[in-house]
């Protein structure tokens, strides 16, 4: 038996291209704005709105190239991290970044028969920081004033005007001592010139991170 092919009427395939194009045309394309009403436009006007709520929020989250101080989240996190680097540096090292030590003997060098007056010593460092440095000084001798009576009940006085060092200024590269030293005056002649004892002085000089 043969095989029977039936074929539509115009009229019918005219209805089926009519679907077709309605179809096609309610779906669009790709390129087609926001504002047009088709599948694609609604889907691309969805996208735009979209993109405009997460542009502040892109905003705020920043990219790896952001600096610490830029404020995102990218930007916070890359200050976190200088910190830390910062923190793991000085607990490697210890928070004392140098040490520098001496000793200062003073003598006769350090006096000046004019006006009686004893020179300061200035003490040569390697350079640091004094707003993050102190000195220690460790004096030799100590200021004294001792008295002593005579068989007949007159007292006197001897070592007199004793002095330690202290620092009178402190720069990057020096500090200055005052000079450590005991004057040996006789009380029972006030006008002797007396001696003057010298003493020496251990320093420290600590700088911190």
């Amino acid at each position: 038996m043969a095989n029977k092919i039936y074929v539509a009427n115009e009229q019918t395939v005219q209805s089926v291209k009519t679907e077709v194009n309605s179809i096609h045309s309610k779906v669009g394309s790709g390129s087609d704005a926001s504002s047009a009403s088709t599948v694609f436009g609604k889907l691309n006007g969805i996208g735009a709105k979209v993109s405009d709520l997460l542009a502040p929020l892109a905003q705020k989250i920043g990219n790896t190239a952001d600096t610490a101080s830029q404020q995102t989240l990218f930007g916070k996190l890359k200050a976190v991290k200088d910190d830390v680097s910062r923190i793991n540096t000085n607990t490697v090292r210890g928070a004392v970044k140098s040490v520098q030590r001496g000793i200062v003997t003073f003598n006769d060098n350090d006096y000046s028969s004019r006006n009686e007056k004893y020179i300061d010593r200035t003490v040569t460092i390697s350079s640091v920081n004094p707003s993050k440095s102190l000195i220690l000084l460790n004096n030799s001798l100590a200021g004294t004033s001792n008295t002593a009576t005579t068989s007949d009940g007159t007292v006197w006085a001897h070592e007199m005007r004793g002095e330690q060092s202290t620092v009178k200024s402190f720069d990057a590269t020096n500090f200055v001592l005052t000079p450590c030293y005991q004057k040996y005056q006789d009380g029972r002649n006030p006008s002797s010139s007396g001696t003057t004892r010298y003493g020496s002085v251990s320093w420290q000089v600590i700088e911190f991170f």
